[in-house]
């Protein structure tokens, strides 16, 4: 029986012409992409490719068996989607990787309409910061990730959700910086800063840059595990958080937190993904409806 992963790894290979680039595409390591194609010549019992150094080309039997390949591939293709068409009867598993706190503020109103036209669906969260939850998704061990800023992985697929989401530096309606109308370096070089990032972030050299200050001459940093935490920090009068708008919107609403003026700084919110020839309907439903439930909230926003 022909292994249609064989065939995904063999159509790949021939359109590319590159075990390096086909590798790169199909996220697996090129040994492993070697010995697939072992596996299926051995199968059909000739050779389907000429091997040069500049790369892999398809031998006259190999352009026969392409054909071949080419149509069950679109007999697959068109087999799903009439399969989807027929039920909205969705199941199976989808493994989430999300930034620290993005779950608790952009899923659960989507929830609510998705998994009840869904019931059948199980959804897995897990929280890391942007470069973890790239990675996993990269490896497969997440289906779907939700991040802050630019995607650092060129193979996976983004699609934006929020292009609005801007950084505000906020702080407890009692801080000593709170009535101020204009905020200045030496003001902040005075205060506690409140971050969710590390040492090395572009989010925090960027916020340093944009407010014209130098890490030397501050009082100090208090470096949190999620965005939350920042905002219940700043609600205590510890310091001024750095934070995504939509984590502390009810507190400065009902003036419970303080927007101080200074800064102005947007960092994107993406829905990163593989291939979406591997997705099951289940996910492929998840991702369409999310995403335009996302972006109705950044125009409102």
């Amino acid at each position: 029986m022909l292994d249609t992963n064989l065939v995904v790894t063999f159509l790949e290979i021939a359109k590319v012409q590159s075990l390096n680039v086909a590798a790169q595409k199909l996220m697996v390591t090129q040994p492993a992409l070697s010995h697939r194609i072992k596996m299926l010549e051995e199968q059909v019992g000739k050779t389907l490719f000429i091997r040069k150094r500049s790369g892999m080309f398809l031998n006259p039997l190999g352009r026969q068996f392409y054909e071949l390949c080419s149509e069950m591939d679109r007999a697959v293709d068109k087999i799903n989607a009439f399969i989807m068409k027929q039920t909205d009867e969705l199941g199976g598993e989808i493994a989430i990787s999300a930034v620290s706190g993005l779950a608790a503020h952009l899923f659960p109103d989507f929830l609510k309409t998705f998994l009840n036209k869904h019931p059948h669906v199980d959804i897995t969260f897990n929280e890391a910061v942007s470069a973890v939850v790239e990675d996993e998704v990269l490896t497969g061990s997440s289906e779907l990730g939700v991040i802050v800023g630019q995607c650092q992985k060129p193979s996976l697929r983004i699609q934006r959700l929020f292009s609005n989401n801007a950084i505000v530096m906020v702080c407890s309606k009692d801080y000593f910086l709170a009535k101020k109308k204009k905020i200045g370096a030496d003001d902040l070089a005075g205060a506690k800063m409140i971050l969710h990032t590390d040492k090395k972030s572009r989010t925090y050299a960027n916020i340093c840059k944009s407010l014209g200050l130098s890490p030397a001459t501050m009082l100090g940093v208090l470096r949190l595990p999620s965005m939350d935490d920042c905002k219940y920090y700043a609600l205590k009068g510890l310091g001024v958080a750095f934070i995504a708008e939509m984590y502390v919107r009810d507190e400065l609403r009902d003036g419970r937190l303080v927007r101080l003026p200074g800064l102005s700084m947007r960092s994107p919110v993406s829905l990163i993904s593989r291939n979406e020839k591997y997705e099951s309907p289940a996910i492929s439903a998840f991702k369409e409806a999310f995403v335009e439930h996302c972006r109705k909230m950044d125009v409102r926003n």
